[in-house]
């Protein structure tokens, strides 16, 4: 029943009934090649809007109730959407996207110039400047900017215990980063998720600024953000080396194919139940990660979690460096252990996607 809804969603045809019309085709001996996969954002959403109530219940009864049928839903949407072609393609695009496809992560080296990187860096000087030695507790940066553009606040709610990061958020600002029309002047810095999501009018949905710092604790384990497609790029302001906290991620985990990544990110949709989230997000328990979710000592070696090999994309990176990443992969923070390290952390639309767009009519996105 899943498969042949997601098949009959991306069926090309001017028909209404498009569960009607793709049962015709497959009665005639026909299948989804290429050419008649949708690729229409509206006419997907359409359709959304004419599943009933009960389809509906049934896709989340049997996606709840069976880690099987929820990883076939994943990789029904996962396969048809790399069929797709891309929208914009040159050589470099391509290697971006193959990376993507086959381990969830690329590193895209010297994207972005000292100039393209200048305004933002002015930025987070000016920020760090003000907050003096309150940028050296983990938090939540508070700015409010008056209309006149004058900064009317700023202080740094600071956590209980010192958990090495501080972040500002666009979605507590109001608005991004100053800097970052800049960042996306480059022409491949939306091309990349524009052509992961198959979607060429995707935009930028969120950004983070980060400052990490040495402290006892990391800020966060293994984890992942979503079981959905949803594409974030960080930009590095800083080196970043073994010394300073870089970002472990478990290339090919972003697939649902290895049997423990299915079970993990089944327990992450069932954590979306509709609509709410209570605690946090799953995260794989220290026993369960040969090295433990924060290891004093950080290396190049695969990770293994839950008895599960994996080769890791360690995030060491110069500054101009962007490491484009699909957040339904594991990844991990680390111990900052010198120094300051400070990226810029971009989301890109959580709607993007055919796949984000199905759960969020089922309440799962």
């Amino acid at each position: 029943m899943i498969e042949e809804l997601v098949q009959a969603l991306h069926f090309k045809s001017d028909d209404a009934d498009f569960l009607k019309s793709w049962k015709e085709h497959v009665s005639q001996g026909g299948s989804l090649s290429k050419d008649l996969i949708l690729t229409d954002q509206q006419e997907f959403q359409r359709r959304l809007s004419a599943l009933t109530q009960d389809q509906k219940n049934s896709v989340l009864e049997l996606t709840n109730g069976n880690v099987d049928e929820f990883s076939t839903l994943i990789n029904a949407f996962d396969t048809l959407r790399n069929m797709t072609p891309m929208p914009f393609v040159d050589e470099k695009l391509v290697e971006a996207n193959d990376s993507m496809q086959k381990y969830g992560v690329y590193k895209y080296e010297n994207m972005l110039s000292s100039d393209q990187l200048a305004n933002i860096i002015g930025f987070v000087d000016t920020i760090g400047h003000h907050l003096g030695d309150d940028l050296y507790h983990s938090g939540k940066v508070n700015l409010h900017v008056n209309q006149a553009g004058q900064v009317v606040h700023l202080s740094n709610s600071k956590t209980a215990t010192d958990t090495s990061e501080l972040r500002l958020q666009s979605k507590n600002m109001g608005f991004f980063p100053p800097g970052t029309d800049d960042i996306a002047s480059h022409p491949h810095f939306l091309a990349i998720p524009r052509n992961w999501y198959r979607n060429p009018s995707a935009q930028l949905f969120r950004a983070t600024v980060s400052w990490l710092h040495p402290a006892p604790d990391s800020h966060i384990g293994w984890h992942v953000d979503s079981v959905t497609n949803v594409m974030k790029a960080m930009v590095v302001l800083d080196d970043i080396t073994l010394q300073n906290g870089p970002m472990y991620y478990a290339m090919t985990s972003h697939a649902c194919e290895n049997e423990m990544v299915k079970d993990f990110k089944h327990k992450n949709y069932l954590w979306v139940s509709p609509n709410t989230r209570v605690g946090d997000c799953p995260r794989i328990p220290d026993e369960e990660v040969l090295e433990g979710n924060k290891p004093k000592t950080l290396s190049y070696d695969p990770a293994v979690i839950k008895g599960n090999v994996f080769e890791k994309s360690v995030t060491t990176a110069k500054r101009g460096d962007v490491i484009f990443f699909d957040t339904s992969g594991l990844h991990s923070g680390n111990l900052c252990n010198e120094g300051l390290r400070r990226v810029v952390m971009y989301s890109f639309d959580n709607q993007g996607t055919f796949l984000n767009k199905f759960l969020s009519v089922h309440g799962k996105n």
